[in-house]
């Protein structure tokens, strides 16, 4: 049999983002899976508050130190929430649950008064 005359065109590229639904690989879930800073949160139960779980280490979430700025805790946040937020990851069922618990967290460091009482409770 004889070749096709014509070449099969290659798929258009995008701009550098993997298919709607890829895995990322700076995206939350990838950092649990192998370790990264936001481990510890995956597998704790979607039900349970962040203030329930004594382990639940606010400061790991957040991928900082103890001793971390208000700047380097924002920054942390913006990056988390980025990778986290449930549009980028439509096939991700508890993206809304992970987001909101690190909205929670981000919530109780970025407050002076509030991160005092978690320090000195945890």
């Amino acid at each position: 049999d004889a070749a096709p005359d014509h070449q099969a065109k290659p798929a258009p590229r995008g701009r550098g983002r993997p298919a709607k639904g890829a895995a990322r690989s700076g995206s939350v879930d990838a950092k649990e899976s192998s370790g990264g800073a936001g481990a510890g949160a995956a597998g704790r139960g979607a039900e349970k508050q962040p203030e329930e779980d004594a382990a639940f280490g606010f400061y790991a979430v957040m991928g900082v130190p103890r001793e971390a700025s208000a700047q380097d805790i924002k920054k942390a946040y913006r990056r988390l929430a980025i990778a986290a937020h449930p549009d980028r990851n439509p096939s991700d069922p508890a993206a809304t649950a992970n987001f909101q618990k690190l909205q929670r967290v981000y919530e109780v460091l970025s407050d002076s008064s509030q991160r005092e009482a978690y320090d000195a409770s945890g």
